[in-house]
């Protein structure tokens, strides 16, 4: 048996205040957390578990990610996967011109994506 945690943590206050709202653009407080098992019952056969625990506090973005798979012995591996998991609006970039213009640019999101993989190692 193997175990692994990793985490990681920002905090960033924002760069520009909306006048307006109050709020502060490009603001980040986030932390992610990740716990995996590996359990080997037998050489032909291993279980990997892995819990995900996130938060974001982001004036900008916010994402949901989700991948399922298996691998085979025989080289075979199958997944899916979706991007953008709750189909949430957010901006992924956030651009301000200088100068006196006012001019704020901003991208938005992804709309949700599910697909697969399907791969063989030989």
């Amino acid at each position: 048996m193997a175990a692994r945690v990793s985490g990681q943590f920002t905090r960033r206050d924002g760069v520009v205040d909306n006048v307006v709202t109050g709020d502060e653009l490009n603001a980040l407080n986030n932390f992610a957390l990740r716990r995996q098992l590996l359990f080997r019952a037998n050489s032909d056969l291993k279980l990997r578990f892995i819990a995900d625990a996130s938060d974001q506090d982001a004036a900008y973005c916010t994402q949901s990610f989700l991948r399922v798979g298996y691998r085979f012995r025989s080289g075979w591996e199958f997944d899916v996967f979706a991007r953008n998991l709750f189909d949430h609006d957010y901006i992924t970039a956030l651009t301000m011109q200088t100068g006196n213009s006012g001019l704020i640019l901003s991208q938005p999101s992804d709309p949700r994506i599910v697909g697969g993989t399907v791969r063989v190692r030989f």
